[in-house]
């Protein structure tokens, strides 16, 4: 992966650099991102640059893909949100009114905008990291194990953080940790936030190291794969039960059942005819046909947060405003 870009204009130089991570991120599928799930984020000045709301990464092409928020505005009154009396929809509101929609092309900012614009690095990357999912386990298993382990070799000060629901409450939850630079969300994915968007290489590389000595050699197999949706659906098996890792699955669970064929001891199959037709759903599933098969006893989003997340005022404002 090379970031390096030469610019004299340097806001120039931000934005292309924030276009090539969301590119390679989404170019990672189904192990980094699923979907239209993930966001990417960088600070230029009183601007939060970030990957719009409802589209994928890999169809960020140009500034005209972003939506922009301004960033002073957000955080003024995004510390008076944990008084209020529904904080979840004062949230979602804060959001609107905050969008500069500076390209005019209508597309909104991520229902995640309150992390990535109250830590602050310059770079904010968040994504659906399957072997972050594994690192939480492990992590929960055995407190400091892999965090020890993978704190030496990136230099990079990690946190475990507990399910929460995306939004406000994970918002409010981050931006406590301001010193923190990797975040590994249970049942979500990882953050990392730097102000050299380099240290997703190391993230890249602490994700092979934890792969090698926890023995999840089928996973890293997919990182050396030019082609990681074929060789997931040559490698995990394709006949599983439903489970619920990801907010994004709870999002997306009643659209996976209309389409999901129901076989035999309760186990479910993507019919091939609709895989190229919704490959939004189809990602999601692969990474839970991969998480199943490395790790069958992995803990599923508890239901406080897979009950609600579909009504969460955000999630209703990302479907309904893109």
């Amino acid at each position: 992966m090379n970031l390096e870009i030469q610019d004299k204009n340097n806001s120039t130089v931000q934005l292309n650099k924030l276009i090539k991570i969301c590119q390679y991120i989404g170019s990672m599928t189904p192990y980094w991102t699923q979907g239209k799930g993930s966001n990417v984020s960088c600070k230029i000045e009183n601007v939060l640059w970030i990957k719009a709301s409802g589209y994928r990464l890999d169809a960020v092409q140009n500034e005209t893909d972003l939506a922009t928020v301004d960033l002073n505005f957000f955080r003024k009154h995004f510390k008076s949100i944990s008084g209020s009396e529904n904080p979840e929809k004062e949230y979602a509101e804060l959001i609107a009114r905050s969008d500069l929609n500076l390209n005019k092309n209508q597309k909104r900012p991520s229902m995640e905008t309150g992390f990535h614009a109250i830590l602050p690095q310059k770079f904010i990357i968040h994504f659906h990291s399957i072997a972050a999912l594994l690192m939480a386990d492990e992590e929960k298993k055995n407190p400091g194990k892999v965090f020890s382990t993978i704190e030496k070799s990136i230099q990079l000060k990690m946190k475990y953080v507990r399910p929460e629901s995306p939004g406000w409450k994970l918002s409010e939850l981050i931006a406590k940790e301001d010193s923190i630079q990797v975040f590994i969300l249970e049942s979500h994915g990882v953050i990392l936030a730097c102000d050299d968007e380099k240290e997703l290489e190391k993230w890249e590389l602490a994700e092979k190291q934890f792969c090698i000595e926890w023995n999840y050699s089928k996973l890293l197999d997919l990182y050396q794969s030019k082609n990681p949706n074929f060789d997931a659906e040559c490698t995990f098996p394709d006949n599983i039960p439903l489970k619920i890792y990801y907010p994004d699955t709870a999002v997306f669970v009643d659209k996976l059942k209309d389409i999901l064929i129901l076989g035999e001891s309760n186990l479910f199959t993507f019919p091939e005819c609709e895989r190229n037709k919704n490959k939004d759903l189809y990602e999601i599933w692969l990474a839970t046909r991969i998480l199943i098969s490395l790790q069958p006893d992995l803990e599923e989003l508890i239901h406080e947060i897979s009950d609600t997340v579909a009504s969460l005022p955000t999630e209703l404002f990302r479907r309904e405003n893109k």
